[in-house]
């Protein structure tokens, strides 16, 4: 990435893989200085924000979700959906534990439809990320009226080495 910099120090590519590497290693400020670069040249980029949870994620106690964990496994998503209120605020992160959110909210009474726009926006964030799309068409399957739309998404996730198991159990 660094080569690639040098030639085009406004490469999209470069300075988002920069930044995820450098999240992924724990280097949350040097991540951000790419960000940052990333933000200054291209506003649109599609991945900024996953790369801004990564940074997040690397900064955030994965302890303080145990206990909102354990109560979804315990079948009490009301309970776990406060707990993740309490922790998130009205900042609801995105990439993985925004899709756990997600999960847990739709187990809650009223809470199917807020649910299936948040992993609708977890699957624009990272349409190459195939766990997202699974995500959804589950989601899909456990209401009547959206039931063959997410289905049909299931057989087509089959294909998907990355998701083929998980979306063959699910229809």
């Amino acid at each position: 990435w660094l080569k690639l910099l040098r030639v085009s120090p406004d490469n999209a590519s470069a300075l988002a893989g920069l930044a995820k590497a450098e999240a992924k290693s724990g280097r949350a400020a040097a991540a951000q200085v790419y960000v940052d670069r990333l933000k200054e040249a291209h506003p649109e980029y599609p991945g900024i924000r996953a790369i801004e949870d990564s940074i997040r994620m690397g900064a955030f106690d994965q302890t303080r979700v145990e206990e909102p964990r354990a109560l979804a496994r315990a079948g009490d998503y009301e309970g776990a959906l406060a707990k993740f209120r309490t922790i998130y605020g009205n900042e609801i992160p995105g990439g993985r534990l925004g899709l756990e959110y997600y999960q847990v909210l739709a187990g809650t009474k009223g809470g199917w439809s807020e649910a299936r726009g948040g992993i609708e926006k977890l699957v624009k964030a990272s349409p190459e990320d195939a766990v997202y799309k699974l995500a959804l068409a589950q989601h899909l399957t456990y209401q009547e009226d959206s039931r063959r739309q997410g289905i049909s998404a299931l057989s087509e996730l089959a294909a998907s080495p990355a998701v083929s198991l998980q979306a063959k159990q699910a229809w």
